[in-house]
């Protein structure tokens, strides 16, 4: 690849802003951050992860819509941060309290 190629994602997300769609691009990123969390939870009741740092404000939301606490550990980097994603209850199902 030359230095005048630009890297990219082989199935880019069609539906964000970035590539003409309709939906925020750290909104939409935001969430698939989120179902992962959502599946790691159900198997490991606990999700740990490093994630954009811009992301954290929505992933906060998220998880208090769910019934989850977001705890957040700053990193050497300014733009990862390293997160954990706890249920409150663990015995309920975070879509169920919605």
């Amino acid at each position: 690849m030359s230095d005048s190629e630009e890297e990219g994602l082989v199935m880019p997300f069609v539906v964000c802003k970035s590539s003409g769609g309709i939906y925020d691009d750290d909104s939409f990123l935001a969430g698939m951050y989120f179902g992962r969390a959502c599946v790691s939870m159900e198997e490991e009741e606990i999700w740990m992860a490093a994630v954009p740092t811009v992301l954290i404000p929505q992933l906060d939301l998220l998880a208090m819509g769910s019934n989850a606490t977001l705890t957040v550990e700053e990193t050497d980097s300014e733009y990862w941060s390293f997160v954990e994603m706890h249920p409150i209850n663990p015995q309920a199902d975070p879509f169920n309290e919605l």
